[in-house]
C-alpha cells in the first residue's frame, strides 16, 4: 500500500514501459475489484476504488475538524471541514496548496460536524466565489480568514 501510494504520482498521466509493453497510467488494476477507470491521485485519497473507497465521512467514528489555508497561483481561500483521516490522506495529492492553520480531535465525529456547521453558518457571507482551489472544489472555503489564525 505505502509504495503503491508513493509510486503513483510519479507516474501518473504517462506511459510506463513494462517487459509486456507500454503501460498508460489512466486505469489501475486492484486485485480484489479488477481494472478500473481512475485518476491515480483521486485512488490514493480514498475516492474511486469499487472494492475500498473510503466515500464520505463517518459521524459515529472519530473525527477531526481542520482549517486550512489553500493557496493556488494567486488566489487564496481558507477551508474548514471533517474528516476520519488524517489531513495528510484527505489532501495526499494537493498537500503542496495547503498549509494547515488548525486542527481539533473529536472522539465522536458527529461533534466535529456540528462545530463545522456552526462554524459555516455564522460565516456564510464570506463564502468563496471564484475557480475551483482544489480538486474536490470550493466547498466549505471562505474568501478570508474568517477565524483569524493565518499569522502569515
Amino acid at each position: 500500500d505505502g509504495v503503491q501510494r508513493d509510486l503513483l504520482p510519479l507516474i501518473e498521466g504517462t506511459n510506463v514501459s513494462t517487459k509486456q509493453g507500454t503501460v498508460k497510467t489512466d486505469n489501475i488494476l486492484f486485485i480484489e475489484s479488477g481494472d478500473f477507470p481512475q485518476q491515480p491521485t483521486n485512488h490514493l485519497s480514498g475516492n474511486g476504488c469499487p472494492a475500498c473507497g473510503n466515500y464520505g465521512f463517518d459521524p459515529m467514528l472519530p473525527a477531526i475538524l481542520y482549517y486550512i489555508k489553500v493557496e493556488v497561483k494567486n488566489s487564496i481561500g481558507y477551508k474548514v471541514g471533517i474528516t476520519n483521516r488524517s489531513i495528510r490522506e484527505r489532501f495526499y495529492s494537493e498537500m503542496d496548496k495547503i498549509l494547515v492553520l488548525h486542527t481539533e480531535s473529536y472522539e465522536v465525529g458527529f461533534d466535529a460536524y456540528k462545530e463545522e456547521q456552526k462554524i459555516l453558518n455564522q460565516y456564510a457571507e464570506y463564502k468563496f466565489k471564484g475557480d475551483p482551489l482544489l480538486t474536490s472544489g470550493n466547498t466549505e472555503m471562505f474568501s478570508i480568514d474568517v477565524l483569524e489564525l493565518d499569522t502569515n
